[in-house]
């Protein structure tokens, strides 16, 4: 009479690790995102804001009026994109992340929402590039959160003769 056990005990082991392999990987080890620790010893993690508006432009008075749809706050880091200083086209808007005193501490350039390019295929199959032009439309905007900023602005990128014209101004806290 044979012993089966051996030949079973090899079959098994691949088995088991396959297994073990497959559990482990399924489980979270460590997260992305790493604690930063304050001055008085608690931990803050890094927080994202995610803004969603609304943009509608007011023909009779030539203005344009945004309004704030959404507003979340998640934990989370943004990847660092190191690309030259962005250069503002007409049109364009300038996301400001203000400080308590409403100074400045850094700002985006949100391309034009109202002005937006498509891509079409002519009758002979060719492509080309059109300029539409909206009445409303709507934008987001995702900033890096530090304890610094208290709102964020939204100003036409153009209008730097007065400084203080914000089109609206969201606070945080």
């Amino acid at each position: 009479m044979k012993i089966l056990r051996q030949k079973t005990l090899h079959h098994l082991i691949p088995i088991l690790f396959i297994s073990l392999m497959g559990w482990q990987s399924c489980t979270v080890s460590h997260s992305n995102t790493k604690a930063v620790a304050n001055r008085d010893g608690t931990t803050d993690t890094p927080k994202i804001i995610f803004l969603n508006y609304s943009i509608k432009q007011d023909k009779s008075k030539g203005s344009l009026e945004i309004l704030l749809i959404s507003k979340k706050i998640t934990e989370g880091k943004l990847k660092v994109n190191i690309t030259g200083p962005e250069i503002p086209k007409p049109g364009d808007l300038k996301c400001i992340t203000l400080d308590n005193h409403l100074d400045p501490v850094d700002s985006i350039i949100v391309p034009d929402p109202l002005n937006v390019t498509v891509e079409s295929v002519s009758e002979n199959n060719a492509l080309f590039k059109k300029e539409v032009s909206k009445d409303s439309a709507q934008f987001s905007i995702r900033l890096q959160l530090t304890e610094k900023i208290y709102a964020i602005g939204v100003k036409k990128s153009t209008n730097s003769e007065n400084q203080n014209s914000y089109l609206l101004i969201t606070k945080l806290k």
